[in-house]
């Protein structure tokens, strides 16, 4: 083990403990906007508190202070422009109010993440609502589960974002 090796080891830890709590509300929110086509205020609010929380963690085992920032940066960047659209008649504030805490988690990890994460995301639903439309079925305003949408799309682009520092060089 190399110097602060404990201190790798919690922070280890905590990246677990951030992706585990992800999952975890992730799954809890998206069967809830698939079921009510709505993502309840308070399991956003403690998915946010959750994220910030460990997120912090994180960041502070790893004292890596530009971690925190991003990840608050992100977050900010991904609610506003959630919000953009939401203002523009495209997003219910259940989706903009889960971006920030989207945000939050794909910032933790890197620009590239955020990046993909909301790429792949509107790609994933941009998929089903063809596929949907295509089934000749009407997609009323409210009715899109945008939620799970967002959670696979963070996960696979947290997947996705470990292997392209290829394209910074």
């Amino acid at each position: 083990m190399g110097t602060g090796g404990g201190d790798t080891d919690l922070a280890a830890a905590a990246q677990g403990v951030v992706w585990g709590s992800f999952v975890i509300s992730g799954v809890w929110l998206s069967v809830r906007d698939i079921r009510t086509h709505r993502l309840p205020n308070r399991g956003v609010a403690a998915a946010g508190l959750l994220a910030v929380v460990s997120v912090s963690v994180l960041a502070w085992l790893s004292r890596d202070l530009a971690l925190f920032v991003r990840a608050g940066a992100s977050a900010i960047i991904l609610c506003g422009a959630y919000l953009t659209l939401f203002l523009l008649g495209g997003m219910g504030m259940g989706d903009v109010k889960y971006a920030g805490v989207i945000g939050l988690y794909l910032g933790s990890q890197s620009w590239w993440a955020l990046w993909w994460g909301t790429l792949i995301a509107f790609a994933l639903a941009s998929c089903w609502g063809t596929w949907v439309r295509l089934r000749r079925k009407a997609i009323r305003p409210g009715t899109f589960a945008f939620g799970p949408a967002m959670v696979a799309g963070a996960g696979l682009g947290v997947w996705w974002s470990a292997g392209t520092p290829w394209l910074l060089s």
